[in-house]
């Protein structure tokens, strides 16, 4: 890993398999990250362990052990980050789920903070990024 990257970030990601959302890499709004932090996915009051896989300012890649259907709505936590986001269910495979963030990209950024730019979410280069995870 190159030493100007946190322990918690990967190298920019640029060659998943999208074929589980079902989307066109040209569809995507947000320039995405690949990450791998431990989260919590809050579905009505019920509570489950879950790890992001990736995230943009659009939405997230999210593992979680239960399955949700397209619509559900359900909120992340990440603690360490102590960051909570209400989100929507927008696809989901097996084990991953991709969720929509249910605020505005300028609201997301505030939010992440200077985690933001770590990520390299806070540019304006929108090539690169998607809009649902």
């Amino acid at each position: 890993m190159n030493s100007n990257k946190t322990a918690d970030t990967l190298p920019e990601d640029k060659t998943d398999d999208e074929s589980e959302q079902g989307s066109d890499r040209g569809s995507r709004l947000y320039r995405r990250r690949s990450i791998l932090w431990p989260a919590k996915l809050w579905v009505g009051k019920h509570e489950f362990q879950a790890q992001l896989w990736n995230v943009s300012l659009g939405g997230a890649k999210v593992r979680v052990d239960i399955p949700l259907k397209e619509g559900a709505c359900a909120d992340i936590q990440i603690p360490a980050k102590n960051i909570e986001l209400p989100t929507e269910v927008v696809w989901q495979s097996g084990e991953l789920l991709g969720v929509k963030f249910q605020l505005a990209p300028e609201r997301i950024k505030d939010i992440f903070d200077g985690a933001a730019i770590i990520l390299g979410l806070d540019g304006e280069d929108s090539s690169d990024g998607e809009d649902n995870s």
